[in-house]
């Protein structure tokens, strides 16, 4: 099997229009590398006397597994550079910009957990929302190639298939007396949202609904303020038709609480402007959650390493509406992401992305000493100092997101669950909360 090499010859243009089983001659006029790099695919680029010899052959005998395959290895890649191969592997990143109309996600298979892409056209990668990291993907296809990256590429959606994990309940909390949020890390089959597919002891539930495709809103009886309640659920699918891997989520009765602080921190992404992230800058998201505009001259967040006590200062400026988002960037922009929407600001505050942390937005610009009290304050991994106890150091496809914007339980790991990073801002829709 093989060699093989790449025509990049529009297939309308040939006579006949050559099919998936010919057997085809060509005299090669010009050859060359695809695009600037030198390690880019080589391929046919001009022909002639293209003719069919024959048509209807199998191609079975030439699909090669490589699942098991080191690609790792810079020779492999070249030796098995546009043959037709087959693979298995599970997608460990999310889907990021690959050229004009294509994603792509890192994949690690049996023979590497590096240095190998799935590729497809990003309209094809639309239609099926629930393909994302974890998923395990199956994929026939030529192999392609970016520099020493070795690509799994999809055309259309018979050349691959795909399994992925339950969806996980990450969290509920009460909005407000009547209303429950639950919030999920893989996207929801509407038609099974009802409210039959929920209970809580306790109360009974009106209405339910799927506002966005991984949050499932419930119109409940009136809760008690501060009861604990579970919410239990029972016929929910994904949409690959899985029902969730946890079924359970304790929550408390909504309380009318202290508007203290008033700016919460309600997203932090520290992961951006690396290779497989979802966006290409780190950003902290602002929520005011009084009914007052609030001016931020004066505020800053201040940072601090896993174990440091020294604590970094970087002044905000700018306002934030009553019920307002605000988004700050954080350093400057790289990898390979999505652009960030135009923040709002821009500091020079670089977070750790891998080995933890801790941020807190402070009334004042005088540097934190130690463990500060009486400030928002966000510790993710094996930190020194947080509220409660420390969040989770979130991946580069997932951000430490607020359960409520308007609750705070100051304690780091209930506030904050690990989901899909998804910025708001200034221009962004404003949220009423209960607070005093």
């Amino acid at each position: 099997m093989g060699p093989a090499i790449f025509v990049a010859v529009d297939p309308v243009t040939l006579n006949p229009a050559p099919r998936v089983g010919d057997r085809v001659s060509f005299v090669t006029t010009a050859a060359g590398h695809v695009g600037a790099n030198a390690n880019t695919i080589l391929a046919v680029t001009a022909l002639t006397s293209f003719t069919r010899t024959n048509s209807g052959l199998s191609i079975a005998g030439l699909v090669q597994n490589v699942s098991a395959t080191d690609f790792s290895l810079v020779g492999n890649i070249d030796a098995l550079e546009s043959e037709l191969v087959t693979a298995t592997g599970r997608l460990t990143s999310g889907f990021t910009p690959s050229g004009q109309g294509f994603v792509a996600a890192s994949v690690s298979t049996a023979g590497t957990t590096t240095a190998v892409k799935f590729r497809l056209p990003s309209a094809l990668a639309a239609t099926f929302p629930n393909l994302r990291d974890g998923c395990l993907v199956h994929v026939t296809s030529p192999l392609g190639r970016y520099g020493t990256t070795a690509q799994l590429s999809a055309s259309t959606s018979g050349d691959f298939t795909f399994t992925c994990p339950p969806a996980n309940l990450l969290f509920a909390v009460a909005r407000d007396p009547n209303t429950v949020v639950m919030g999920f890390d893989r996207s929801i089959e509407p038609t099974s949202v009802t409210t039959t597919a929920f209970s809580i002891s306790g109360l009974s539930i009106g209405q339910a609904s799927l506002p966005s495709p991984t949050e499932v809103v419930l119109a409940t009886s009136p809760q008690s303020p501060g009861a604990g309640y579970t919410v239990f659920l029972g016929g929910l699918r994904d949409l690959s038709g899985n029902p969730p891997a946890s079924t359970t989520a304790p929550f408390f009765g909504f309380r009318v609480s202290s508007c203290a602080p008033s700016v919460l921190i309600t997203q932090f992404y520290p992961s951006g402007a690396s290779a497989s992230s979802t966006f290409n800058a780190r950003f902290v998201e602002l929520f005011n959650r009084t009914p007052n505009v609030i001016s931020l001259s004066g505020y800053s967040l201040q940072y601090a390493s896993a174990s440091g006590n020294v604590w970094s200062v970087y002044p905000l400026s700018g306002t934030i509406a009553s019920g307002g988002f605000f988004l700050v960037q954080l350093g400057l922009p790289g990898g390979t992401g999505s652009a960030l929407p135009t923040p709002d600001l821009t500091v020079s505050l670089t977070p750790s992305s891998t080995s933890g942390g801790k941020i807190a937005l402070v009334q004042g610009t005088t540097p934190n000493v130690g463990c500060p009290s009486g400030v928002e304050l966000l510790g993710y991994g094996g930190v020194t100092c947080f509220l409660g106890s420390a969040s989770s150091v979130p991946g580069q496809t997932s951000s430490l997101s607020r359960s409520s914007p308007c609750v705070n339980y100051a304690n780091n790991s209930v506030d904050f669950a690990l989901s899909a990073p998804a910025p708001r801002r200034s221009v962004s829709s404003t949220m009423s909360c209960l607070c005093n």
